[in-house]
């Protein structure tokens, strides 16, 4: 709610700004489906930690949309990858290993952002 996200604020503009960067909550939300596809797909050429990272600095310090398709490639293309394209317009691509991460990781989460760490601890702010 309102209340926690204020509380939350100054402790993630600090841990933020502790790294450098500059926290925002401006960022459009919504469906990031292709965001996780995209990161199954970074996961089989050891890209993946270097897309999250660049798909959090675009929400989290940009403002900007994980969904939209030229963020997505923007962020495939700094990782590194390649058939980001291809991936992210096949609506089937990598479908079948996201549904599969969500029944096996989805049990108890109540927030977001969640990390999981080795397969079994979770960290939520």
């Amino acid at each position: 709610g309102e209340a926690r996200v204020k509380q939350m604020l100054p402790t993630m503009t600090k841990v933020f700004a502790d790294e450098g960067l500059q926290y925002s909550m401006g960022g459009l939300t919504g469906n990031t489906l292709n965001s996780h596809r995209l990161i199954a797909a970074a996961q089989k050429e050891g890209k993946a930690d270097a897309v999250v990272e660049e798909l959090m600095r675009n929400y989290f310090c940009e403002e900007k949309f994980i969904n939209d398709r030229a963020v997505l490639l923007r962020a495939a293309e700094k990782a590194g990858m390649s058939d980001a394209a291809k991936i992210i317009d096949d609506e089937q691509a990598y479908l079948k290993e996201v549904k599969e991460e969500l029944r096996t990781y989805a049990a108890g989460v109540r927030g977001v952002p969640y990390f999981i760490v080795n397969g079994k601890v979770g960290l939520s702010s």
